[in-house]
């Protein structure tokens, strides 16, 4: 089974994905507002949904960015959920999905030593000088990623760190369907 990074937003997700041979791939899928309206966030969230599920394994460990609720802009929890809830759901169909606390994401993306998506992308570019990760949403996708292919037992970013080991704790891991059979 292979992991998958998703830190999902309507404006621009961040996708990561290892392929068998341990080649990191980083996506994002931009999407521009027309309106705002049902119509333009349903077609928003079926074009990300739809790139990702392109780019995805056909079986694969899925960690998503929790969602939180922005205080300076609460009227985008409901599409920003959305958009959440369709990748779970589609992503369940090709194995378990785990959502990662944001806060979690960074102690693990930075070894506890930042906290905003901007700490994150140095630490990923300084950790994977010879991956080209272009922005923050890259970033956290591959810090997502990192994490599920350390649970999975293919670490791709070295020992880890105490931080990173604390992180790891903090997630509610699901059994992978290898595990549910036992």
């Amino acid at each position: 089974m292979q992991a998958v990074g998703i830190d999902s937003s309507l404006k621009m997700t961040g996708f990561a994905t290892i392929d068998p041979d341990g080649e990191v791939t980083l996506l994002r899928f931009p999407t521009d507002a027309d309106d705002n309206s049902i119509e333009d966030y349903s077609r928003r969230i079926t074009y990300i949904a739809g790139k990702a599920l392109l780019a995805a394994p056909a079986s694969c460990l899925t960690l998503i960015e929790k969602p939180i609720i922005p205080q300076h802009n609460a009227g985008e929890v409901i599409e920003r959920g959305g958009l959440f809830h369709v990748l779970a759901i589609q992503f369940l169909r090709r194995g378990p999905v785990v959502q990662v606390h944001p806060s979690t994401r960074a102690k693990y993306g930075t070894d506890g030593k930042g906290r905003t998506k901007a700490d994150v992308l140095s630490t990923m570019r300084a950790r994977f000088p010879d991956l080209h990760i272009p922005d923050d949403n890259a970033a956290d996708a591959l810090a997502l990623l990192s994490m599920g292919a350390r649970y999975l037992g293919t670490p791709i970013d070295g020992e880890p760190s105490k931080q990173q080991l604390e992180a790891m704790t903090a997630v509610r891991w699901q059994p992978t369907p290898k595990e549910k059979k036992r």
